[in-house]
């Protein structure tokens, strides 16, 4: 279980007022949100060397898309990170992994469940951007990874750490204005 500090905003919340998922019904919203936790379960286990015993049949197609996406992936160093802290921000988040490069670079990753591209993905990267930076990690690149739920090919959407951050930047400076 994920205990976040009291105090602490989550980068998932200041970016939703952007997301567009308050539209959505809550038992939908709640249900795809319990699939995507169950799915980020299975891939932390995957990469972690654990596996996983079963998957669920509703599950199986995004697994099969992570396998595709992880296949070109599997010899480079994945690391999983704990939960990242900006204390003068008093902001917290939490990507899926990072993943060092060949080259030396380290690209930060998260894995989408959602059926299609959300706006708010480089602005959640920006967030993550950061707080890797408060936490002295640097991140060279942004991957997020849309799975898809037939099992197709993972969709993967690339974005450039210092421009997500200013992003990112202008979201917290609306959520602490519209806070206050």
């Amino acid at each position: 279980m994920d205990i976040i500090k009291p105090g602490y905003t989550r980068i998932s919340e200041i970016i939703s007022r952007y997301s567009g998922y308050d539209k959505i019904p809550p038992d939908i919203l709640q249900a795809a949100c319990d699939r995507g936790t169950a799915v980020h379960e299975i891939i932390d286990a995957i990469i972690s060397g654990i596996g996983y015993p079963e998957i669920p049949d509703n599950l199986r197609g995004y697994i099969e898309s992570f396998y595709g996406w992880y296949a070109d992936r599997i010899s480079m160093e994945f690391t999983m990170p704990d939960r990242w802290y900006a204390d003068a921000a008093m902001i917290t988040g939490k990507c899926d992994c990072l993943i060092k490069l060949p080259n030396g670079f380290t690209t930060l990753v998260d894995f989408k469940t959602s059926a299609k591209l959300n706006k708010t993905w480089k602005i959640q990267g920006g967030g993550y951007h950061f707080l890797a930076d408060c936490n002295n990690v640097v991140i060279n690149e942004i991957e997020f990874v849309k799975l898809d739920k037939s099992g197709d090919p993972a969709e993967s959407f690339l974005y450039r750490p210092h421009d997500a951050a200013k992003l990112f930047t202008c979201a917290l400076e609306m959520h602490k204005y519209l806070s206050e």
